[in-house]
């Protein structure tokens, strides 16, 4: 797993993970609302986000270790995962906490 760097801080955004069918996509927005309705209108269907995180100020970093620790469910080349709600969630809760200590 990369090593957390503290000194990268950017634009705060949400960290989303946002389910369709048996995938769940993993990404990072200012508006997850907006982002959603971007992505319903190329696939039918998606489903309203099943977690959203608060805004948290390093999210692209967070976002770049949470594919990498579930890269073995990653469909190449995208932020979509073929693994559960529930896995996506916690990885990504997990990751948050750990950054924050």
């Amino acid at each position: 797993m990369e090593p957390i760097r503290r000194s990268c801080w950017i634009k705060p955004a949400s960290i989303y993970v946002i389910p369709s069918r048996e995938y769940v996509k993993i990404g990072i927005a200012n508006d997850v609302q907006a982002r959603w309705q971007q992505l319903k209108t190329g696939n039918p269907h998606i489903e309203w986000p099943h977690y959203v995180s608060v805004l948290v100020p390093n999210s692209q970093q967070i976002e770049r270790i949470v594919h990498g620790t579930l890269a073995r469910y990653r469909l190449p080349r995208t932020e979509w995962f073929r693994c559960s709600r529930y896995l996506a969630e916690v990885t990504v809760r997990l990751t948050i906490e750990r950054f924050e200590k």
